[in-house]
This record gives structure tokens, C-alpha cells and sequence, in this order.
């Protein structure tokens, strides 16, 4: 879709052309090193979840390095599974569940509202994500989000859009994300142990760290983000980035770096960053004002 595609530009990590940007070359010019790793990131990310006696098994690079209670799939083997259970468990005697819908829910009807519901599961990647806003005046309320094998919760680019009292919990990908909305409004929302491919990622890849973590809005414009509470979402609990405007970040709770990145006149006020990541401003006329600011943290630069 139209859809898709705007957003397929603004998150071009997906794929390997995209990745190698971050080695400052295109493609050609990389090492073999440099292009396998970028390789074996769009695989990871790509791949589909297997879920054992309804728990989350994560998946390895390789083969090597598949310990009890994970899997490995051999691309070079027809897409054999290998999955390893604790005790040496039998395959047999569990409930075992593979997500194959990549898409749990797409909103397009303006004025909709969802509440009270479990989205659990869904297969998809970075570009195809399994939970996606795409209408104006949208109430999304009192639902539980986890277990996704890409992006929790994403809104495109509309307006008017409310998050509240929501859990977005163990997403492998970004907790929520929105690419162009305008007043995108989030309200004693839970974001909770998400990014886990992210950080998976990074401990074997340490080149990519602070890449897609937590939550991150690219050219969102007058959000406000409201008794917000971020716990052990990646190295950036938050990311304001690209040309957003005029977006207010007030009472809430991040444990880990906060960046505003090339967004101007935005407001900082009575938040706790307890700040295990990188933490800056890149941005002009910036309020800050009655936010606690803990020195485990690199602070804000």
C-alpha cells in the first residue's frame, strides 16, 4: 500500500542497503565482514517465533550458539529448525506454537475505538508490522500488546490519535512507533522489556548500539506523552527524531537514554530519567524545566 511505502522510507534498517549505511558506504564498498553482518541482521529480524508452553523462545545466529530454551533456523538447510528445550526436554511433551500472522490488526476507519483487547503473537518484521493505526481520531485503550516478533504498536502519519493505559510488553522490535503523525497523544501507557532482538543484536554486533530501541516517533509533530513509564526498553527509552515540532514530554519515567534529536520546541517537564543509556538534545528552543536526572546516566548533552 501507499501506506507501506511511506513508511517502508523512513525505516530503512529493514534491509541490508539500509543497514550499511551505518558503516558511512554503500553496499559495494563494504567489507565481506561488514556485508555478512548486515546479512545475518535482516535474517534475525525476518525471522518468524516459536513459542513453547505459551513462552516467547528467543532465536540465535548460528547454530553454535544455541543454548537450552532457544532456536536457530539453518537458511542454508531448507529452513530447518533446530530448538533446544531445558532439561533435554521432548519436543513432544509441549505445546508447541509457531506465529505465522503477520498482521493482528490494521485500523484504517476514522474514529474507531479498541479497548480492553490481547494482542499476542504476531509474526511480523520491521516492515510488516502486526499491530498498525492508520486512521485519524483513533482511541486505542486498556489493551495488552506483547510478544510481537517486530514493532508493538505503530501509528502512521494521521492525527488526532490517542494511546492510553496501555501494555506494550516483550516486542522484539520498538515498544511504539509513529512516523509523520501529528498530536499523537500517549497517556499512562506501560512499555516493558521490548527491543530484546535489538539487544540481542547489539551484544554481537556492538557497532549497531542505540540503533531502534524503545520508543522512537520520526517527524511527529504537537505529541504529548503523559505518565509514560519505560522500563528495560534498550539503550533509548525514547527518540524523538527527523523534522518533528512542538512536542511536550510531561510526568513520566524512562530507565534509559532519552534523545531529541533535530525536533525543536519541545517541552521537558517533571520527568525521571534514571537513564541507563545515552541521553542529548540536538534540537533548538527546547524546554526543561523540574526533571530528576540520575548520574548513572552519561546525562544530557
Amino acid at each position: 500500500s501507499e501506506e507501506q511505502k511511506k513508511i517502508d522510507a523512513s525505516h530503512t534498517f529493514w534491509n541490508k542497503e539500509g543497514l550499511c549505511k551505518h558503516f558511512g558506504n554503500d553496499w559495494s564498498s563494504l567489507t565481506n565482514e561488514q556485508q555478512k553482518s548486515c546479512e545475518d541482521i535482516v535474517s534475525y529480524l525476518d525471522e518468524r517465533q516459536i513459542f513453547v508452553d505459551g513462552k516467547n523462545i528467543p532465536k540465535v545466529f548460528t547454530l553454535g550458539e544455541i543454548v537450552p530454551d532457544s532456536f536457530f533456523v539453518d537458511k542454508n538447510n531448507n529452513n530447518k529448525v533446530y530448538l533446544l528445550l531445558s532439561g533435554g526436554a521432548n519436543p513432544s511433551s509441549k505445546n508447541i506454537e509457531i506465529s505465522t500472522r503477520t498482521a493482528l490488526l490494521a485500523v484504517n476507519a476514522e474514529g474507531a475505538r479498541i479497548r480492553c483487547l490481547k494482542f499476542d503473537g504476531g509474526a511480523g518484521n520491521p516492515r510488516l508490522h502486526s499491530l498498525l493505526l492508520n486512521g485519524k481520531n483513533v482511541i486505542f485503550e486498556h489493551n495488552i500488546v506483547k510478544d510481537q516478533s517486530g514493532s508493538g504498536i505503530v501509528v502512521t502519519e494521521v492525527s488526532d490519535v490517542l494511546l492510553a493505559s496501555n501494555e506494550v510488553i516483550n516486542n522484539g522490535h520498538l515498544a511504539i512507533s509513529s512516523y509523520g503523525a501529528s498530536k499523537l497523544h500517549l497517556i499512562s501507557n506501560t512499555t516493558q522489556n521490548n527491543s530484546w532482538k535489538w539487544n540481542y543484536i547489539i551484544k554481537k554486533y556492538p557497532a549497531f548500539d542505540g540503533w531502534e530501541n524503545g520508543t522512537k516517533f520520526c517527524n511527529v509533530k504537537e505529541s504529548i506523552i503523559s505518565k509514560h513509564s519505560s522500563v528495560n526498553d534498550g539503550a533509548h527509552s525514547l527518540w524523538f527524531d527527523g523534522s518533528g515540532s512542538s512536542n511536550k514530554i510531561i510526568q513520566s519515567y524512562f530507565d534509559g537514554g532519552v534523545s531529541n534529536e533535530f525536533t525543536d520546541d519541545s517541552l521537558f517537564r517533571g520527568n525521571v530519567f534514571y537513564g541507563k543509556g545515552p541521553s542529548f538534545i540536538h534540537s533548538i528552543n527546547i524546554q526543561f524545566d523540574h526533571n530528576i536526572v540520575f548520574s548513572k546516566s552519561s546525562g544530557f548533552s
